[in-house]
């Protein structure tokens, strides 16, 4: 495995700032944020709010994987460098989630991020949803993307 760059929550938060505003994971941007980051580690805090559920009241599961989707690859952000990643965090390849039991609305809920493996080319990353209150596991998933090669001029 590639040497982990020991990182910020500010560096990931940053990333984070980019999106703009009318990107498709707004909604879920605007209700979370950065609670830690740490080598290998990211975790990120969301409540489920009314833009995130279905209509049985619990986060949909569409805005779950996204959400898995978009906090692994922040937590891989600050490893991104010249010559490393140096197009960001890549492009999925693969994403799979196993949904447990439901985020009920007005729930807050913890994306636990963490970078398994990491080469020059591919990642590797697992992400637990967790109910913060009751620390019940909500939803797992897995993630691995590859990393986009810089245009040759």
């Amino acid at each position: 495995m590639a040497e982990i760059k020991e990182h910020s929550a500010d560096d990931i938060q940053s990333f984070i700032n980019h999106l703009g505003d009318e990107t498709y994971d707004r909604n879920i941007v605007s209700a979370s944020e950065v609670v830690s980051a740490n080598g290998n580690e990211a975790v990120f805090r969301t409540e489920v709010r009314a833009g995130l559920v279905n209509s049985l009241g619990a986060m949909h599961g569409g805005a779950v994987a996204t959400a898995i989707d978009l906090f692994t690859s922040c937590a891989l952000v600050p490893q991104c460098r010249d010559g490393f990643w140096e197009m960001g965090p890549g492009v999925s390849r693969n994403l799979n989630v196993t949904y447990l039991r439901p985020a009920k609305q007005g729930t807050t809920i913890l994306f636990k991020c963490k970078i398994v493996s990491l080469s020059k080319r591919t990642v590797y990353m697992t992400c637990e949803v967790v109910d913060e209150a009751t620390g019940k596991i909500l939803a797992t998933g897995t993630h691995d993307k590859v990393a986009v090669a810089p245009p040759k001029l």
